[in-house]
């Protein structure tokens, strides 16, 4: 009998050393799952600012090499908004200087002189382990008034864009957008703003908002007229990022849905100035993307 009661003691021993091993294991496995978890949702962002200085401009030939640059990385649809009017992205040329519509956006820019553009390029960086989670590009490009209102006042429109890809690899899901920002910080009083586009919030899917604006005075019109594809996102301004008046600001901002792929922002902020502005190094204008695993 003693023969007997041997096996069936190795049984139980073999028994609870497999049922421990099998606890651990799905302890292993959940706590695996619960980190990954985490990986998934973890979060990364990024900002720039910029001081509106003539140093940091870009010389029209710049602009027209950005063009190109953000066409061949972008695509053509999206290359064509960066400026407020008609854009050939297969040679950069932008403006009065493009001499055929073929290739370029829509001529939406009325009684508006073209001034100057500034840009922005930077990634995103997040997750665990840290991968990279978007690419950026921003510009901003101011227009003004080719006339004075009846106290002499000229009218200044910039034009804001904004452009984003989530990253793909072949290690790794494709990374997921959470939000962009794109604002205008007037800190002159002697500069007012006194309109703003986008100047209401919309829940958009896979449609296009109007970002344009148009300013009427003595007998004439002056404005930018656009639109941007939004592919799920909330778009308006940002709720405490909006102070019209003296030395005010405008933050355009896009919830983007956790969306994968290129999302576009474009935005308008039109302001008056009693003077013919020369330089612009009192504004800043800062860009931010956020994004995640």
């Amino acid at each position: 009998m003693g023969n007997d009661k041997l096996p069936s003691s190795r049984r139980n021993v073999i028994k609870s050393i497999v049922g421990s091993a099998t606890l651990l294991g799905v302890a292993g496995s959940a706590q695996a799952a619960q980190s990954d978890t985490k990986s998934e949702t973890k979060a990364g962002a990024a900002s720039k600012t910029t001081r509106l200085t003539d140093e940091n401009a870009l010389s029209r030939s710049q602009v027209e090499k950005e063009v190109q640059r953000l066409s061949e990385k972008y695509g053509d649809e999206a290359a064509q908004n960066v400026l407020a009017g008609p854009v050939d992205t297969e040679t950069g040329k932008f403006g009065e200087d493009v001499v055929s519509v073929s290739g370029s956006g829509p001529d939406n820019t009325t009684n508006l002189n073209y001034l100057k553009s500034w840009n922005q390029e930077y990634k995103v960086q997040g997750g665990t382990p840290e991968r990279l989670l978007l690419t950026t590009d921003h510009f901003l490009s101011v227009y003004k008034s080719n006339d004075t209102d009846d106290q002499g006042r000229y009218r200044y429109f910039y034009w804001h864009w904004s452009q984003t890809e989530t990253n793909s690899d072949y290690w790794h899901d494709e990374t997921h957008l959470q939000f962009i920002r794109n604002r205008l910080n007037i800190r002159s009083n002697d500069e007012e703003v006194t309109k703003i586009s986008p100047s209401s919030t919309s829940d958009l899917n896979g449609r296009q908002k109007s970002v344009g604006v148009t300013v009427g005075y003595g007998g004439a019109e002056f404005g930018i007229s656009g639109e941007v594809y939004v592919k799920d996102a909330t778009f308006g301004p940002e709720t405490g990022g909006v102070e019209k008046g003296p030395a005010g600001e405008f933050s355009a901002y896009l919830d983007a849905n956790n969306t994968q792929g290129r999302q576009s922002l474009n935005a308008t902020t039109v302001t008056r100035h009693e003077a013919d502005r020369s330089g612009f190094y009192d504004c800043k204008w800062t860009t931010e993307c956020g994004g995640r695993q």
